[in-house]
């Protein structure tokens, strides 16, 4: 049975999840599509994509690793968010180039310590404390769903200026969240942690397991930058582009909720396989420009090219990194997925898919095949990485 401080720990990390993914949802549904109509090219989108995504390879690394430094997550993570907050509440006011390219900065710096944070801190608290991590993401999830499903319908309504607003209050109630989380705060900084932290990347298979990771989630850089933008082209509305973004994190929720036994069963290095798997089918089918009844079906596959991918690598690092670690390992592994891989996989599609359109999606599905392919070598038993198994 959950104790009522539990119970009040869960609910206090699901606001914070709450309202990271409430912004996090409205900015790659939507965010291109203001972009677009403050009016940037598809080129350009695709280069000031490319310039947050640079960002966050620095601050994924450099803001986690702060923060185990100064001991103090609840601070550390209500400061971010009302940065991230008022980034996105400036957008509005931005009357050049320069302007968004320093707000994509700052936006894209507090997303890059926000998530690897609240997914380290959140699940040693619910470890911890006894609380289920996999329900306080899992209401993450269901806010994601809600910014791309009720979000797509406000943008359709009152136009594309909500986005930014919608974003700036959602990093509000996060900040609220991250105040009173039972993050412990430490009474003195925390000793050098860079020797400890290449203990841990320096373990067998971790070099494949960033690499499993880092194909698999940089194949959906076409997708975050461009797919509203083609859908809304091919004459989708916006209600219609919300829906399939939601139908998508539906699919995400509904995994998380059975994601341990699934983890528990196949281990790490084989769930990462059938999420790369999965990825270079996916996009393989996109690039056929496949009609509304095949794209709700391709959006179904989102739970195992993200939402497994994103539990496999949580499971393998929390097996492998000590607790004063687990934010800066986090921040390291999705710097690399998130950051370098995808600076690349965005990079690439800012030249190819104005040229191309969705024929920028055989991209993706190559960046699905190398995380297969690493994931399958992690998972061989003749590879000498069988730890990578244990969940």
């Amino acid at each position: 049975m959950t104790s009522t401080s539990s119970l009040g720990g869960e609910i206090r990390v699901a606001v914070l999840f709450s309202g990271l993914f409430l912004a996090l949802g409205m900015q790659m549904a939507f965010l291109q599509l203001w972009l677009e109509d403050w009016g940037l090219s598809a080129a350009e989108i695709g280069v000031l994509h490319s310039v947050g995504v640079a960002t966050r390879i620095v601050a994924g690394v450099a803001l986690p690793a702060w923060s185990d430094r100064w001991g103090r997550p609840r601070a550390a993570l209500t400061g971010l968010a009302l940065v991230g907050a008022a980034a996105a509440a400036l957008h509005l006011a931005a009357s050049g180039r320069a302007e968004l390219y320093l707000l994509t900065m700052l936006s894209s710096a507090a997303f890059a310590g926000l998530i690897p944070m609240s997914d380290a801190h959140g699940y040693a608290a619910a470890d911890r404390a006894g609380f289920s991590y996999r329900r306080a993401r899992a209401v993450g999830s269901l806010a994601f769903l809600a910014a791309t499903a009720l979000g797509g319908a406000a943008v359709a309504r009152y136009g594309v200026d909500v986005a930014p607003i919608w974003m700036a209050v959602a990093l509000a109630l996060g900040a609220i969240g991250a105040a009173d989380a039972p993050f412990p705060s430490a009474r003195k900084a925390a000793p050098p942690i860079w020797r400890g932290l290449w203990s841990v990347l320096s373990q067998p298979g971790f070099a494949l397991f960033m690499l499993a990771v880092a194909g698999t989630t940089a194949s959906h850089g076409v997708y975050y930058v461009y797919s509203s933008v083609h859908w809304r082209d091919l004459g989708f509305s916006e209600t219609v582009i919300g829906g399939l973004w939601a139908w998508g994190v539906a699919a995400e929720i509904g995994l998380f909720m059975v994601g341990r036994s699934v983890i528990e069963r196949l281990g790490p290095a084989r769930a990462l396989a059938l999420g790369g798997a999965a990825a270079a089918f996916r996009w393989t089918a996109m690039a056929f420009e496949p009609g509304l009844a095949a794209l709700i079906a391709l959006q179904t596959l989102h739970a195992l090219t993200f939402g497994l991918i994103h539990l496999a690598a949580l499971a393998f690092i929390a097996a492998r990194a000590p607790a004063n670690l687990s934010a800066t390992a986090q921040g390291v592994t999705a710097a690399a997925a998130g950051g370098v891989a995808m600076l690349l996989a965005t990079s690439l599609a800012a030249w190819v898919y104005p040229i191309y359109g969705s024929g920028a999606y055989w991209l993706s599905a190559g960046f699905g095949v190398v995380g297969l392919v690493a994931a399958l070598a992690l998972a061989a038993p003749w590879s000498g990485h069988a730890p990578a198994e244990e969940a």
